[in-house]
């Protein structure tokens, strides 16, 4: 078999690819264990922190690295295209090898990726939230990404990663759990990163954060307990003031129309695409068009706010 960079030290390897950039022949299934994608560029990420499963794509690829807890070690499944291959790594701890190819597999990233995925099937550990910061402050920069997506309902674990990924380039947080239950944001919005982001995303994950926090991000979508009149009044002041917001979004279990009325004025009434009753304000914001829009029943309700000269979908 001839000579190749596969057979180098990672240490070696990472500084060639630091200097020369990752050549395009490795764009393939390569060994995926230590060496699982070493010097692809991606286009997108995603990695389960419960089993360990990390997905990486180019621009046509996707390569799929599984991490399984065994009782004597690692149990590692690739998959590329059609094949998988299969390993044992014995005497090896789960979360220490998937840690360490992560590394491996986006330290040398030089292009911002687009979209990262990082699923928490369920809170971790403490010493797992410190050993992935641990690891990802060993990094000689920080992780290059422009839209990040969690599955968590932990600030904690938003906190530890986020605090590592690329302030400059980071646009978009989009977080959401498979229950509503209520998220602590206290500790996410004093990082540098908040206000840089261009759109936050909460599905199913309820906070009473007050809304002034997320002025001038384009599109906004959360879930609250109440929209009360307040809001409503400070949602207009807020399109008023910042051009940039397109559209936000509220999932709510209660509101209050008489409160919205006095304060938009009287409503019009039509259908929604889901064939309830729609409730809209329309409203003239410079040269814009903004729309008011509350529809839905019991205690399953949604508000939305939208710059409809500028709507992009």
């Amino acid at each position: 078999m001839p000579p190749s960079l596969l057979q180098m030290p990672d240490v070696v390897l990472s500084t060639i690819f630091k200097k020369l950039g990752p050549p395009k022949s490795l764009c393939g299934p390569q060994k995926f264990h230590r060496r699982a994608q070493t010097g692809i560029e991606y286009r997108s990420c995603q990695c389960y922190s419960k089993l360990g499963k990390c997905q990486s794509f180019n621009a046509i690829q996707l390569i799929n690295v599984t991490y399984a807890k065994r009782n004597n070690g690692c149990y590692i499944i690739g998959k590329y295209r059609y094949n998988q291959k299969e390993m044992l790594v014995e005497n090896s701890n789960f979360w220490e090898l998937f840690l360490e190819d992560i590394k491996i597999v986006l330290k040398n990233q030089k292009l911002p990726i687009p979209h990262f995925y990082f699923i928490f099937k369920e809170t971790m550990e403490n010493d797992f939230l410190q050993k992935l910061d641990q690891s990802l402050k060993t990094w000689d920069h920080p992780v290059p990404i422009k839209r990040l997506n969690m599955g968590t309902d932990n600030q904690k674990e938003v906190v530890t990663l986020v605090s590592n990924i690329d302030s400059k380039l980071l646009e978009s947080i989009e977080m959401s759990c498979a229950r509503s239950v209520k998220m602590e944001m206290n500790e996410i919005v004093r990082l540098e990163h908040w206000k840089n982001l261009k759109q936050v995303e909460m599905s199913n994950l309820v906070t009473d954060l007050p809304l002034h926090y997320f002025s001038g991000m384009a599109r906004v979508s959360i879930c609250r307990i109440f929209v009360s009149g307040e809001d409503v009044a400070l949602l207009k002041e807020m399109f008023t003031q910042y051009p940039s917001m397109i559209k936000f979004h509220i999932h709510a279990e209660c509101v209050n129309k008489p409160q919205y009325e006095r304060i938009l004025g009287k409503s019009q009434v039509g259908r929604s695409v889901y064939g309830g009753r729609l409730d809209k304000w329309l409203c003239e914001i410079g040269d814009d068009t903004v729309q008011f829009a509350l529809f839905g029943s019991m205690d399953n309700w949604y508000f939305s706010v939208k710059r409809i000269s500028k709507e992009l979908f």
